[in-house]
C-alpha cells in the first residue's frame, strides 16, 4: 500500500529524527546472536559491465555495486566488533544533516574482515535486498541472528537507490534523485527493472567468488541458496526466486510486488510473504498525498494492487507462507529500528514502527526466516507448522504444484 510503496523512500530521514532525540551518550547495543558461530562481514565491490548505469549522466558509466557477505567465522582472540557505520559513510551522513555522534549509536555483534570457520566445508547461501532508500546496516541485527546459524548472506547496496554506499576502496555513493525516483505505475516499474538486474547479476557473480575471493573461496555452498529482502527488496526476492532456477525458496518482508509473477508466470516454490499489521496503519490525509504527488485515486488502487499480489504471490507458491506480525508496522521488519527507538519512543509513531516490543519482533522474524530457510533450502526440521507465537497469524497455502 501506499506506505510500503513510497514512504519508504523517507526512512533515512525518519532515522534521522528518530536518533536526534536521543542523547548523544545513549548506547544502544544490538542483540547477542544465539547461533553456535561468531560473524563477521566483508564488503566486495561488484561491477556489471554489461550495464550502463542510468543513474548518472556520464556516458558509458557502468553498474557498480557493493555486496556485504555476513559469513559464519573464526575471529582472532584481539578482534574487536565492527563499528555500526564506516567512518566514511558517517561522514556522508552527516553531510545531510545527522549528527557525527549519533551516526555511531549502535554497538554491533559482528566483526569484519575476519576469518571464516572451518568448521564446516560450505555454507549455504542467501542474497538479501533491503528496503527502497535504507541502509542496509538498518538490518545488521536480523542478519548476524541468521549468519550465526551457519549461513552466509550476500547483502546487495543498491547504488543510488540506498542512502549510501561505501566501497571497498573508501569512495561513498549517496543516493541521488535519478536513483531515488520510486512512485506509482511506470516509475515504480522501472526501478523493479534495475534492482532485479542487479540481483540476477550478484548471483551470477557468486560463482566466481566462490573459485577466486581470498576469504570466502570454496565456502559457498551454491546448491542451497535462498533470497529475502525487505519492502522494494522484498518484491526483488520475489523476482530472483521466481526466476532463477538455482534459488530455492525466498521471503518477501511487506513488500508491494513489481514485475512478471502472476497466474500464468507463478513462484513454483516455496514462499513465505510476512505482512505488517494493518491495524498499525494510518490513513494518508488528501493534503499529506498531495504532497506526495498522489491522488486519492491512485492510493486506493494501490491498496488494491498490494493485496492482489500477496494472493498472487503465495496461490503461485508451492507452498505459500502468509505471516502476519500482530503489533507490527512496515518498518518493524527492520529489526535495528525498534532497538534504537526503545530510546527515543516519542519520535516514531506507531504506524512507522509498530507497539510490539523489539525483543520481542527480532525473535520471532528471526525464528520464522531461519526455521523457513532451514526447511526448504537445507530439508531440516522443524518446520514451520511447529512455530507457535501468539503475535502471529500464520497460514499455509499448498498450492500442490
Amino acid at each position: 500500500m501506499f506506505k510500503r510503496v513510497v514512504v519508504f523512500t523517507l526512512f533515512t530521514v525518519l532515522l534521522i529524527v528518530a536518533v536526534s532525540g536521543v542523547s548523544a551518550q545513549t548506547s544502544v547495543t544490538l542483540p547477542t546472536p544465539s547461533g553456535e558461530y561468531a560473524v563477521s562481514r566483508v564488503d566486495r565491490a561488484l561491477t556489471d559491465a554489461a550495464r550502463e548505469e542510468i543513474f548518472t549522466a556520464d556516458a558509458g558509466d557502468q553498474r557498480h555495486l557493493v555486496v556485504t557477505f555476513y559469513y559464519p567465522a573464526d575471529p582472532a582472540d584481539n578482534a574487536e566488533y565492527a563499528p555500526y557505520l564506516p567512518e566514511a559513510s558517517r561522514r556522508a551522513l552527516v553531510e545531510q544533516g545527522v549528527p557525527y555522534m549519533l551516526t555511531g549509536l549502535a554497538a554491533t555483534q559482528v566483526y569484519e574482515n575476519q576469518s571464516i570457520s572451518e568448521s564446516e566445508a560450505s555454507y549455504p547461501v542467501l542474497i538479501f535486498s533491503p528496503g527502497f532508500g535504507a541502509l542496509p546496516a538498518s538490518y545488521t541485527s536480523l542478519l548476524t541472528e541468521i549468519a550465526s546459524h551457519g549461513y552466509i548472506i550476500a547483502v546487495i547496496s543498491h547504488t543510488y537507490s540506498t542512502a549510501v554506499t561505501e566501497f571497498p576502496d573508501g569512495t561513498v555513493i549517496p543516493a541521488n534523485a535519478a536513483g531515488l525516483n520510486i512512485g506509482i505505475g511506470d516509475t515504480f516499474e522501472a526501478m523493479g527493472v534495475v534492482w532485479f538486474a542487479d540481483a540476477t547479476f550478484v548471483l551470477g557473480e557468486l560463482a566466481a567468488i566462490n573459485a577466486d575471493d581470498p576469504l570466502l573461496a570454496g565456502k559457498l555452498d551454491l546448491t542451497h541458496v535462498g533470497a529475502f529482502g525487505h519492502s522494494f527488496g522484498g518484491a526483488t526476492a520475489a523476482m530472483l526466486t521466481a526466476h532463477s532456477e538455482n534459488v530455492l525458496a525466498g521471503i518477501n518482508m511487506d513488500g508491494s510486488q513489481y514485475g512478471d509473477i502472476n497466474i500464468d508466470f507463478p513462484i513454483g516454490k516455496p514462499f513465505m510473504f510476512m505482512a505488517s499489521d494493518q491495524g498499525t496503519q494510518v490513513e494518508p490525509t488528501d493534503e499529506e498525498l498531495a504532497a506526495a504527488g498522489i491522488t486519492r485515486e491512485d492510493y486506493d488502487g494501490t491498496i488494491a494492487d498490494f493485496a492482489a499480489s500477496q494472493t498472487r504471490l503465495l496461490e503461485g507458491a508451492d507452498p505459500g507462507y502468509s505471516f502476519v506480525l500482530s503489533g507490527s508496522a512496515h518498518n518493524t521488519y527492520a529489526t535495528d529500528y525498534g532497538f534504537f527507538l526503545d530510546g527515543a519512543p516519542a519520535f516514531f509513531p506507531p504506524e512507522v514502527i509498530g507497539t510490539l516490543e523489539a525483543e520481542t519482533a527480532y525473535t520471532i522474524i528471526t525464528r520464522y526466516i531461519l526455521t523457513f530457510f532451514d526447511q526448504h533450502v537445507l530439508g531440516a526440521q522443524p518446520t514451520l507448522e511447529t512455530l507457535n507465537f501468539q503475535e502471529v497469524e500464520f497460514t499455509t497455502v499448498d498450492n500442490g504444484q
